[in-house]
């Protein structure tokens, strides 16, 4: 794609992400209001002094730590290469075993770089509806470089393919002298440096994109001045950099809809609630009095606010000169509005996942019944988290480590090898799988016995099929082999014994034994 091309892309995508600035506008007020940059200041400002409500700023923060625990949590292994359908049966215990040691060395260069922190920061956005960070090439030591994106610099191409494809990111103001520093490789042109001239460091704007040719099938990484349109750093490869993932989405719109656009509404009611509450409260400790004046009064001019005194006419018959403005409206009912809307707002963000505890005798099966539920209305998203961000992050950090010849080249196509996440989804449907099988023990004993029913399975299968249901490290766990064998030298063992015990005496020398007269 031509470099006029691609500006002219770029700026048609911009003028799509430029409709969603109001509301992400509102929804980062609401969430974190510190990250909102449309709202203009100078640096150290504090942005969430209109927040009069703090629900939904708190309900954000626990839905981050909810989302990263669960999907991404602190150097843990939350995804796993095992064998796809075309692995023989013969051979995939130990195709499991060997992909499992590429798992812990994609984790080890993983946990050794920036991404828990970039992360983070993509979950925040998150919460607005689209995260977004650069999976760049790094060293050999360091093979992962990541950036976080924020969403208000980042422009989405528009395509009727679920997948994102042409991606940018524009830099606004950025310091000649800097560029190299944030891009190594890149090339100032002859331009740029006349501008640096004299110790200066003048001011360009940039934009840092990917686009997509269908026919090759690659990408095209590219750093663009659009003080000239002249590139300042290309790269083609068959993997973009990018990770894109959205909590929901809707057909005809790149970017997503998180929590914090659907809470919208009640969170911005709830501001509202609380200030007019705020108001009330004030008016109880500070009361308004009336006192009596010559003047008329005049209800367009007159403030009402605490610690005032409002001048009004005299009034006939037997009244105190001064007296407390009388109250209207019902605090009660403001303060049920205000809980039942904090209520709605932390169910949408699923801070509470065992609801109002309101009985002190809750069994533990009780809240893991509840536990269940609140999983399962996650499970629509969580499922779109793995593809968007699992997969695809685990496939460009499979592309960088065979680019550089860290570990071996292997194919993840779903037949060979395929991609597994390990979020709580799965591992409560491993668990599932778990329970069928102790279960089915259960019912054959209770029936047949013991002994047809250790006769029912293939007992040397069972350790390995418990231990992937669970996600236990294999290399904890014998093979089907190992454990066959096992399995027989005790049985050898047990027949050596038997041969070595004494046989019992016979007849009278029994009973005399016994002490009993023969």
């Amino acid at each position: 794609m031509k470099v006029e091309t691609e500006i002219a892309y770029f700026n048609r995508a911009k003028k799509v992400r430029d409709l969603w600035s109001q509301i992400w506008h509102a929804a980062y007020n609401c969430t974190f209001p510190n990250k909102d940059i449309y709202m203009q200041m100078v640096a150290g400002t504090q942005k969430n002094g209109k927040s009069g409500d703090m629900t939904g700023q708190i309900a954000a923060n626990r839905f981050v730590a909810m989302v990263q625990n669960g999907l991404t949590p602190l150097f843990s292994n939350w995804s796993i290469l095992k064998p796809g359908n075309r692995i023989p049966e013969a051979q995939k215990s130990q195709v499991t075993r060997y992909l499992q040691g590429i798992t812990d060395q994609i984790f080890e260069y993983l946990h050794a770089s920036n991404f828990n922190t970039v992360i983070t920061e993509a979950y925040q956005d998150l919460v607005i509806g689209t995260g977004a960070f650069l999976c760049l090439e790094g060293n050999d030591d360091k093979p992962f470089i990541f950036r976080a994106i924020p969403l208000q610099n980042l422009i989405l191409d528009e395509s009727e393919s679920p997948d994102i494809h042409n991606v940018w990111r524009e830099y606004n103001d950025v310091p000649v002298n800097d560029i190299q520093l944030i891009w190594k490789n890149a090339k100032l042109t002859a331009d740029i440096k006349m501008m640096m001239t004299d110790g200066a460091n003048p001011k360009i704007n940039l934009i840092e994109g990917t686009t997509y040719d269908l026919d090759k099938d690659m990408y095209t990484y590219r750093v663009i001045s659009l003080h000239n349109n002249e590139v300042l750093l290309e790269i083609k490869e068959r993997s973009s950099p990018w990770i894109i993932f959205r909590w929901s989405r809707i057909n005809g719109e790149a970017y997503g809809r998180g929590v914090g656009i659907y809470a919208l509404p009640a969170m911005l009611v709830l501001n509202e609630m609380v200030e007019y509450d705020l108001a009330s409260a004030s008016i109880n400790a500070f009361p308004i009095y009336m006192a009596y004046s010559d003047g008329v009064f005049n209800p367009h001019t007159t403030k009402i606010r605490p610690r005032t005194i409002i001048e009004i006419s005299r009034i006939q018959g037997n009244v105190p000169p001064i007296m407390p403005l009388p109250q209207a409206g019902n605090v009660q009912y403001a303060q049920i509005k205000i809980e039942d809307l904090r209520d709605q707002v932390n169910k949408i963000f699923f801070t509470d996942p065992l609801g109002q505890v309101t009985d002190e005798k809750m069994t533990a099966t009780e809240a893991n019944i509840r536990k269940e539920e609140s999983l399962q209305e996650r499970a629509p998203s969580i499922a779109r988290l793995q593809v968007e961000l699992g997969q695809k992050l685990m496939t460009r950090m499979l592309f960088i480590l065979k680019k550089r010849g860290l570990i071996e080249d292997i194919t993840v196509n779903n037949r060979e090898v395929k991609i597994e996440y390990l979020s709580e989804l799965v591992t409560l449907e491993g668990l599932k799988k778990t329970n069928s099988v102790a279960q089915m023990a259960q019912i054959l004993q209770s029936i047949v016995g013991s002994q047809i029913t250790i006769g029912a399975y293939k007992l040397p299968k069972l350790p390995e099929f418990i231990a992937n249901n669970l996600n236990v490290p294999m290399d904890i766990v014998n093979d089907e082999a190992e454990i066959s064998e096992a399995a027989k030298q005790q049985q050898q063992q047990a027949e050596q014994q038997q041969v070595q015990l004494p046989t019992p005496p016979q007849g009278g020398q029994q009973n005399q034994i016994r002490g009993i007269p023969g």
